[in-house]
């Protein structure tokens, strides 16, 4: 497995996942409803987990899918470790890091990603 490879396309899907936070925060009909930004989430985030998984696999590296998935998914909870909840949730939503984590949202989207990034890997390394 490339480690470093791996962390790159885990800060890429969480670079995207943020940003598409950002963009929902400022759209008068999504920024008052976590549910309606859940659903988009959730829906964003299976492109963005094939973006990371293709940038992972386009060099035709066979690293084992729920291995990969775990590093990409790591990199990107310690992005939020280190710049969402203090830099964002704290000051703009009062959350603190127990509640970030615990967030039902934030379960489904990391299960979501492994998943796909998995699901991707199956295919790409069986297919070639």
């Amino acid at each position: 497995m490339k480690t470093g490879r791996a962390i790159f396309a885990g800060a890429l899907i969480w670079a995207l996942v943020f940003g598409l936070f950002g963009v929902l925060d400022f759209i008068p009909a999504t920024r008052d409803s976590s549910k309606l930004q859940g659903v988009i989430a959730g829906v964003c985030v299976i492109p963005f987990a094939l973006l990371g998984a293709w940038f992972y696999y386009r060099k035709g590296d066979r690293g084992h899918g729920w291995s990969v998935a775990f590093v990409m998914v790591i990199a990107a909870l310690l992005l939020d470790v280190f710049i969402t909840v203090p830099l964002v949730e704290l000051p703009y939503h009062g959350r603190d890091h127990q509640a970030f984590f615990t967030d039902p949202l934030l379960l489904i989207i990391v299960a979501e990603d492994l998943f796909v990034i998995y699901a991707y890997s199956g295919i790409k390394t069986t297919r070639g």
